[in-house]
């Protein structure tokens, strides 16, 4: 949907992130004992978690200034065209080892984004609906994503997923070819209703 709607087609995901065993999930994926195989979507690139307890910049917070968002802006304008999709990340990475950014760092990330003709995408598999004592984990960033993911949560450990977002990228999928993002059994989908 970020590039269908942006018409951009680099995606950035964070490392120690973790987004599933799909073959572009795995692709998003950037923690090694989660991936079966090698990167196989050359559009995905991979910038720096915030990791402040083992910074990959060996700096300490705040004195770093969250010098790792200003790595996502420096990715971009070194290993991409300089216009993204959008950005892919958890509020907290849970399978990356409980890694919680600095409290500025997705406002930082979202506008760079932004600045590149991309979307902010919150990954709210682990943290969405109230884990973290707010409805969306990214909430307590203050950031207003452009999009949300959503699944197990959602339908109580059925296979279910969805995929919340602005009008205006949801519009995008009217005018394309794509009719859904995930296909469930009927009976499923008829339990969710029920």
């Amino acid at each position: 949907m970020a590039q269908l709607y942006t018409g951009n087609t680099e995606i950035i995901a964070l490392r120690h992130g973790y987004s599933g065993r799909s073959l572009l999930a795995q692709s998003l994926t950037a923690h090694a004992p989660w991936r079966a195989l090698p990167t196989q979507v050359a559009s995905v690139k991979h910038a720096l978690a915030p990791y402040c307890y083992r910074c990959p910049l060996k700096m300490t917070y705040p004195d770093c200034g969250v010098a790792c968002a200003n790595d996502v802006k420096e990715l971009i304008n070194t290993t991409t065209t300089g216009k993204v999709a959008g950005i892919l990340a958890e509020p907290i990475q849970g399978v990356g080892g409980f890694i919680t950014p600095p409290d500025e760092y997705f406002n930082i990330v979202a506008d760079i984004i932004h600045e590149h003709g991309g979307i902010f995408i919150s990954d709210e598999v682990q943290t969405g609906f109230g884990r973290t004592g707010k409805t969306w984990g990214i909430q307590h960033s203050g950031v207003e994503p452009d999009m949300i993911t959503v699944a197990k949560g959602i339908a109580n450990g059925m296979p279910l997923a969805a995929v919340v977002t602005t009008k205006d990228i949801a519009d995008t999928l009217q005018k394309n070819t794509i009719s859904t993002l995930v296909v469930t059994q009927l009976v499923l989908q008829l339990q969710m209703l029920l």
